[in-house]
């Protein structure tokens, strides 16, 4: 759905980038030939988020795994870290209500050595979606959603990335509810798979300590 009341200062600005390396309608200028327009507060955010997508692209890629479609939608997304557990709720409304295995894989800085992932599970019938024990800290995370049983399903739909957060939740989550709504209002004129990149290096640019 998309956001109205941001339709309303959305303005051209100078070129964000014409590298050829960018995903496509993205990091291009966005006064030319009806591109993707961006509201002034969020240019630096675009700009930061599209000097990521060129220095390394593949960061932002899926690894191909056995998945199936469906209805279920797992958003990339904030979520809360509350008292040892994750509210993942704003990112699986859209899931049918049934118990869940999530995997999530740590994200961490360009090029370090990938940590191993984990599971927790997620109660689609109870009152809230909250994870059960969360063996880890803050940070990025690339997330896989799976049936609970049995072991050994196929993935359900695409790969998301999550940010993990606790002291600074409501300030970080606000400036990604923005940049999501952005990327809604530009529609068509922004492939879906490249909305995705740009989200991904958005969320990246978020959890980043302050250059």
């Amino acid at each position: 759905m998309r956001v109205a009341i941001l339709l309303l200062v959305l303005t051209a600005v100078p070129a964000i980038t014409t590298a050829q390396t960018a995903p496509p309608g993205v990091c291009r200028d966005p006064s030319a030939s009806e591109g993707p327009r961006v509201p002034p507060a969020l240019v630096a955010r675009v700009r930061n988020a599209c000097a990521r997508l060129m220095a390394d692209p593949e960061r932002y890629q899926s690894p191909r795994i056995r998945s199936r479609s469906g209805m279920e939608t797992l958003a990339h997304g904030v979520a809360h870290l509350i008292r040892g557990r994750v509210d993942v709720e704003p990112l699986l409304k859209a899931l049918q209500p049934r118990l869940y295995r999530m995997r999530f894989q740590p994200i961490g800085a360009p090029h370090a050595a990938p940590s191993p992932p984990f599971d927790v599970l997620v109660d689609g019938n109870a009152n809230t979606w909250t994870t059960n024990e969360w063996p880890a800290s803050t940070g990025l995370f690339r997330v896989s959603l799976y049936p609970a049983l049995p072991m050994g399903s196929p993935r359900i739909g695409e790969e998301s990335w999550i940010l993990v957060d606790e002291g600074r939740f409501a300030q970080t989550a606000a400036t990604f509810k923005e940049i999501a709504a952005m990327v809604d209002a530009w529609g068509d004129s922004v492939p879906d798979p490249d909305s995705t990149l740009f989200l991904r290096a958005s969320l990246d640019d978020i959890a980043s300590p302050p250059r």
